[in-house]
């Protein structure tokens, strides 16, 4: 009985619209009307939008540019996200609390801004990073843009998310050459250590 609410909201808004698409695609729209096609209506084609997908090159072709970029992106991504925790947690790390916002900081800028933002630094025009020099849209380096946009924006999701803030706040609470109270150690959610 506790859980029906998260299981309402799950089937109203995960399973209802995974359910309304999966309808919608084994329909077609018919127009008729003459020239101007005023008269539009869905007639139910079954499995042939699925034939002509799978038959079409370009579906295929999409298909590996993105695995590409996921090949890229995604080892990139753990790997930012597992330096940027061993890095915020070592001994010898300061301005942690800045760190960690400026770490953050690309996980909070909405996607559409961050698409803007790429976009103009990648531009040769408004680059600052070498747009003039390097093709950033070119048929092997734009992988590697699109890639750097997803890590950019994933891998501080990734570190936050996957480190339980107690973990961090134990270990240092734990070390016996820091002189921090017990009582003052804080986890990044800003709950005591126990």
């Amino acid at each position: 009985m506790l859980v029906a609410p998260a299981v309402l909201l799950l089937l109203l808004f995960t399973f209802a619209p995974a359910v309304y698409a999966f309808v919608l695609s084994l329909l077609k729209v018919h127009v008729s009307g003459g020239l101007l096609g005023t008269t539009t209506e869905r007639v139910f084609a079954g499995a042939q939008n699925y034939t002509s997908t799978l038959a079409d090159a370009e579906f295929w072709s999409s298909l590996g540019r993105m695995l590409i970029v996921a090949a890229i992106g995604v080892p990139s991504v753990l790997f930012l996200a597992t330096l940027f925790a061993l890095c915020l947690d070592a001994d010898r790390a300061r301005m942690t609390g800045f760190s960690r916002l400026a770490i953050f900081l690309p996980y909070a800028v909405p996607g559409v801004i961050a698409s803007l933002l790429w976009g103009f630094l990648y531009l040769p025009a408004t680059s600052p990073i070498g747009g003039d020099v390097v093709d950033y849209f070119g048929s092997t380096t734009i992988f590697f843009a699109v890639a750097n946009v997803a890590a950019w924006g994933s891998s501080a999701s990734t570190w936050w998310c996957s480190t339980p803030p107690s973990v961090p706040c134990l270990a240092r609470c734990s070390r016996p050459h820091r002189s921090t109270a017990r009582a003052s150690c804080r986890s990044p959610c800003g709950s005591s250590c126990p």
